[in-house]
């Protein structure tokens, strides 16, 4: 038993203990994630030229034992671990994944896949059972954390938030708001935009901007922003695209990472209300 590994989706919140009698035999050791290179030969001489490599997901295989006072208790557990390797509260929906949390509390994003017992010795209440876990990415990801900021109304002119008071009437301060991105390695973020506001503008300065002119929300409406590479896209909270709002000088969603460290995101439009801007993500590790 190495801690309290876990999986986690929609209506399933498990973790696999000796108390349990369902548990990890040993260590998960992650496959070689799918790397795809743009290598090449010199045609007229020795070497090769290095180009970009992107690398893609890959296979976490998870050993689990089961124990039992009985046979049929070791069943019972056996079965339930069928039910949660299914996941059919996931597999069912393209893009959904669920989480295989470490005994640190990092979750690789994926699905599980393969499930079979390999060495089962009823007599002795024991059961040996092998599965894998395709993850979407070679990344563990922290629990998921936001900052959020609120802007108030001006008649007149841009604005940009946190306002401070007592509350200024100069056009667009260059006050922001702050989060810190911790972990190893770069992120993606997630940005929500609450109306009322019109041409709403994110910009994270140095990483990313993202302008929508002409576009109105009003105060029950929110667009979000989404850069994580298995979802990139742009939508309004009842599901329409937004992706062709964006103005052309705007970020590509591919290129946006947020790497650790202390950042700011600014909110500028025009409004007659409070709208607010919300910033999600989760820290980015290289082990479980």
């Amino acid at each position: 038993m190495t801690g309290a590994w876990g999986l986690r989706y929609d209506g399933t919140d498990a973790l696999f203990t000796d108390a349990s009698g369902i548990y990890l035999r040993a260590f998960p050791e992650a496959g070689t994630p799918d790397i795809t290179n743009q290598d090449g030969n010199y045609p007229y001489g020795d070497g090769s030229s290095m180009g970009v490599d992107t690398r893609g997901g890959r296979t976490v295989p998870v050993t689990f034992g089961i124990s039992g006072r009985t046979e049929a208790e070791v069943r019972a557990r056996y079965s339930v671990l069928s039910r949660m390797w299914r996941a059919d509260k996931v597999r069912a929906t393209v893009g959904k994944m669920a989480e295989l949390r470490s005994d640190q509390g990092r979750s690789a994003l994926g699905r599980p896949r393969d499930i079979a017992p390999t060495d089962v010795h009823f007599e002795a209440g024991l059961m040996t059972v092998e599965t894998n876990f395709a993850a979407v990415d070679d990344l563990w990801y922290g629990d998921e954390l936001s900052a959020t900021a609120t802007i108030g109304y001006r008649a007149v002119g841009g604005f940009t938030f946190p306002l401070v008071f007592p509350m200024t009437t100069a056009p667009n301060s260059d006050r922001s708001q702050v989060f810190t991105v911790g972990g190893e390695v770069d992120t993606w973020g997630v940005y929500e935009i609450q109306g009322p506001i019109t041409s709403p503008s994110f910009e994270i300065p140095g990483l990313a901007r993202y302008s929508f002119t002409g576009l109105r929300l009003a105060y029950d409406q929110w667009l979000t922003i989404d850069t994580q590479p298995w979802a990139r896209e742009v939508y309004r909270n009842d599901g329409a695209p937004l992706g062709g709002a964006l103005d052309a000088a705007s970020t590509l969603l591919a290129s946006a990472p947020i790497p650790p460290g202390r950042h700011e995101f600014l909110l500028r439009g025009t409004t007659t209300g409070t709208p607010r801007a919300t910033v999600r993500w989760r820290d980015a590790f290289t082990t479980p």
